[in-house]
């Protein structure tokens, strides 16, 4: 991963960012803390807090996409429970909307090669609200692709395996619209739907 999508990985919720200076966040306790967590199985998901449940998971998965060098970041990914996969790509997504207050950086840094596992991820969560806002999202990106915006941003086109066609007929919202839409969003209450999906399907993880 390169440095910019580690940042956007390392970075927590609003409130979390405020504690923490970002220009820190790469480095000492942080990158430690990330380390730590190199298993994952029901008694540590058990003893985890529920403020810390959400960042436990994602610090494993990260560990886990770094240890496998051979293949690509999203291959890695797609190796490790559906649980896992679910909650660290809805958190890359969750953490760029929250610190940019738009959706397009996410796509056009290396994340938005997650964008799939995003999308299936808050399916598999259960939180149609933010399903349909990422299906707006992803609408709202390939028609950018399609109008040669990604390239003349210096953005980066992923092969995001998705139907083009279809979430390019599905987007009813326009880039202010979606801005709008993702500064209404609660992110203590994504969280507390995540930290629930986790502890009721411990066994997708």
């Amino acid at each position: 991963m390169d440095k910019a999508q580690k940042k956007l990985l390392k970075q927590r919720y609003k409130d979390e960012q405020r504690k923490n200076d970002p220009g820190e966040v790469f480095s000492g306790l942080w990158l430690n803390s990330i380390r730590e967590v190199d298993s994952l199985n029901e008694n540590l998901i058990d003893s985890w807090t529920d403020e810390e449940i959400e960042w436990k998971i994602v610090c494993y998965a990260f560990n886990q996409i770094e240890q496998e060098n051979h293949c690509s970041e999203r291959e890695n990914l797609l190796k490790l429970p559906t649980g896992v996969q679910a909650i660290f790509a809805t958190y890359l997504f969750e953490s760029s909307i929250s610190l940019d207050g738009n959706f397009y950086n996410f796509f056009f840094q290396s994340n938005g090669a997650f964008t799939r596992e995003t999308y299936v991820g808050y399916d598999a969560i259960g939180n149609r609200e933010m399903y349909h806002l990422m299906e707006q999202c992803i609408g709202a990106y390939f028609k950018l692709v399609r109008s040669g915006e990604v390239k003349d941003a210096c953005g980066i086109e992923h092969d995001l395996d998705l139907d083009e066609d279809y979430f390019i007929k599905v987007n009813e919202f326009d880039l202010d619209e979606l801005a709008q839409k993702i500064n209404e969003i609660d992110f203590e209450v994504l969280k507390r739907k995540k930290v629930a999906f986790i502890r009721d399907n411990k066994h997708l993880f």
